[in-house]
């Protein structure tokens, strides 16, 4: 019999250098990214915010929306208030006239259209969380009033956080312990800086329900490279999410227990529980779906179908931003190719006719577990994104000999030719078509890129390679357009030599009439 070894001791290692991921729930800065080692991770990308808010994320989905109307189709109308504020009224005066006409006809009554609002909007902070601050409009006037008085408060609060602010700056100048009483008096009376702008949506008043409630769909992305192409994986599990009252659109639209379903928000709620307002993905999104509509009409959709779509969504979303990250992420971080990931938070509803529709996505999806599901799923996600991410000890050291290894040919002959960018990159790159073979069981599928022929169609019945072809083609025109990079038209090397020609002809032929003109005898007699 073997004789075991006794377990060594564990070791505290002081070294500050001396770590595989760094994981934090607030962004990167330029400067920590281009000090990151060719083995070590962070969990976030610079830039992530222009999705991540929903300003920014509105404005670019927008953009897109003018370019491919039928593929970006899947978000609600955006607005931004108070700049677009005009574009609102004139879509309210549109359904209203449309309602009227419906009146004119005999479609509709003068009963049911009070009981039918013509449009509701949902305004949302635009880069809020937890359901604060956000409230339902049936009437644009009472929108506007009630959206003004919150800039009001919110630019009295703004006053009052930048005094604190500054309480605070003056208090740690000094160090003596009358001032560090008043820093931790400040520091309790400290607040969240207010939002200054605000984004108005259409609210969709039919959706899909489960049980009778409300719900949506928290759908996890993980990105390991923004480099093109993007490496996108999407999480076979999730979260559904359901209001902790029934839905009733007749009942009042400022219950917010009947019309949102953030779990932080319904949590407060007398009927809230949460073996029943928190469920496994997989055990509502499968097999076949069925909804119904208040005129009695059954929509029926396959889990399949759904999960396809609900993919689409996620590449199309991420491709708006790509060039921009893909830019960040290079002027930190210029040769090594996979330092950083995010794990993302898509909330995703369906509504009557098992459409999804893409809300928001979230920078920093909450990890915490209050509940058994809550502890399973995210546990799972979590090791599954370091089973992604390559994250061990034999790698690690394999890596750094080959390294090292280099180095000391090159330190030892001195002309061993050093690699490009786009060798070591080739190099180090983990090739993730390898992921199944390597970690077997691993839960995160790769949408994207796509392997060549095995992409299927899209909604449209479109090849989806076709599509993202396109769609990364026109995002980099975008771009370029944005920071001043517009192509040059190509120019035909021929040219220059035509316009040479041209020029002499008309040098000689000037240098002609003018001999003429002042009667030049051997010019005449020529």
């Amino acid at each position: 019999m073997k004789k075991q070894n006794p377990p060594r001791p564990l070791r505290l290692d002081l070294d500050p250098n001396n770590w595989d991921i760094f994981w934090a729930d607030s962004g990167m800065t330029p400067e920590f990214l281009g000090s990151l080692g060719n083995t070590q991770r962070a969990n976030h990308f610079l830039g992530m915010y222009n999705i991540c808010r929903k300003s920014s994320l509105g404005v670019h989905l927008k953009r897109f929306q003018k370019e491919f109307p039928d593929h970006y189709n899947f978000f609600p109308q955006t607005w931004m208030y108070p700049a677009e504020f005009h574009d609102i009224q004139e879509y309210t005066k549109k359904k209203t006239d449309k309602r009227k006409e419906m009146i004119e006809d005999g479609k509709m009554t003068e009963a049911q259209s009070e009981k039918d609002p013509v449009v509701l909007y949902i305004c949302k902070p635009e880069s809020g969380s937890q359901g604060r601050g956000i409230f339902i409009a049936t009437k644009v006037e009472e929108m506007r009033v009630q959206l003004n008085r919150t800039y009001e408060r919110n630019r009295e609060r703004l006053n009052e956080y930048v005094k604190i602010e500054q309480g605070i700056d003056t208090a740690m100048q000094h160090s003596n312990p009358k001032t560090q009483i008043q820093v931790d008096n400040i520091m309790q009376r400290r607040m969240e800086r207010p939002e200054n702008q605000y984004i108005v949506q259409k609210y969709i008043k039919k959706p899909a329900l489960h049980q009778g409630h409300k719900y949506d769909f928290r759908i996890y992305v993980l990105i390991t490279s923004v480099i093109s192409p993007m490496t996108i994986f999407l999480y076979d599990d999730g979260l559904v999410r359901l209001a902790s009252q029934k839905y009733d659109p007749s009942k009042s639209f400022d219950d917010p227990y009947v019309h949102l379903t953030n779990y932080s928000l319904n949590r407060n709620c007398k009927d809230f529980d949460s073996a029943k307002h928190k469920l496994r993905l997989r055990d509502v999104l499968q097999g076949e779906l069925v909804s119904s509509s208040a005129n009695g009409r059954t929509y029926r959709k396959k889990a399949e179908q759904i999960w396809h779509e609900i993919e689409e969504i996620v590449v199309k979303t991420l491709m708006v931003v790509q060039p921009q990250l893909q830019h960040l992420y290079r002027t930190s971080q210029a040769k090594e190719p996979d330092i950083c990931c995010d794990l993302l938070g898509f909330d995703v509803m369906l509504d009557h006719k098992l459409k999804p529709w893409m809300l928001e996505v979230n920078h920093m999806p909450s990890f915490r577990a209050d509940t058994g599901i809550d502890y399973e799923i995210k546990h799972d996600l979590i090791k599954n994104t370091l089973q992604i991410l390559q994250l061990s000890i034999e790698q690690r050291k394999q890596l750094d000999m080959v390294i090292k290894g280099e180095q000391r040919l090159a330190m030892q002959y001195g002309n061993v030719r050093r690699m490009t960018v786009k060798e070591h990159c080739e190099r180090v790159r983990f090739d993730h078509n390898l992921i199944d073979s390597y970690i077997p069981g691993n839960k995160f599928k790769r949408i994207f890129p796509v392997d060549p022929g095995c992409g299927g169609l899209a909604t449209n019945g479109d090849e989806l390679e076709d599509i993202y072809a396109k769609l990364e083609k026109t995002s980099n025109t975008i771009w370029k357009k944005q920071v001043g990079m517009i192509q040059k038209k190509e120019v035909n090397p021929n040219l220059h030599e035509k316009k040479k020609k041209r020029k002499n002809k008309k040098n000689l032929l000037t240098s002609m009439t003018s001999h003429i003109k002042k009667g030049d005898p051997e010019k005449d007699h020529n």
